[in-house]
């Protein structure tokens, strides 16, 4: 069985229409520590949104963000 889970923001509204506010999120969440504990031992991290490659704006060279609570 496959499954996706994610959390999806509304960057309309305040804070999350400051640029600066959505990469210190990414930064802020250890998703290792989430496996086991909010979601099945069984998943594993996704390292970027899945999107086609014929999508425009797709970029191959696109790094996750690695947790960093010193840089959020």
């Amino acid at each position: 069985m496959s499954e996706t889970e994610r959390l999806r923001f509304d960057i309309y509204k305040s804070p999350l229409d400051d640029v600066r506010v959505r990469p210190a999120i990414h930064y802020a969440i250890e998703r290792k520590g989430l496996i086991g504990t909010v979601n099945p031992a069984t998943y594993q991290i996704a390292q970027k949104y899945v999107m086609p490659t014929t999508i425009n704006g797709f970029d191959p060279n696109v790094q996750p963000y690695e947790y960093n609570p010193e840089r959020a």
